[in-house]
């Protein structure tokens, strides 16, 4: 992976709407090479898709996480919205 091609995944990741004209003036190449770029990533499957980011709030959802940390010493924390929470295994 080269340095053009990382420019333009993080240009996508900050936003994937935005034209390949910005994209390009923003990484430093032609128009033509960036779109050349993102077809490649593409076809290689690097890019698998572009998708809607939805609100759910908007929809009346919350959004709440478990996360699951591990390190050397065998000890786990599940963090929950707020709550958090240790154990030794």
């Amino acid at each position: 992976m080269n340095e053009l091609n990382r420019k333009i995944l993080l240009q996508l990741i900050k936003n994937s709407e935005q034209p390949v004209t910005e994209i390009a003036k923003k990484v430093g190449a032609s128009r033509q090479t960036v779109a050349k770029k993102i077809k490649q990533l593409k076809e290689e499957g690097i890019i698998a898709s572009f998708t809607a980011k939805l609100s759910p709030e908007k929809f009346g959802l919350s959004t709440k996480a478990y996360i699951l940390l591990h390190d050397k010493s065998r000890n786990f924390t599940v963090y929950s919205g707020d709550t958090v929470q240790s154990w030794k295994s």
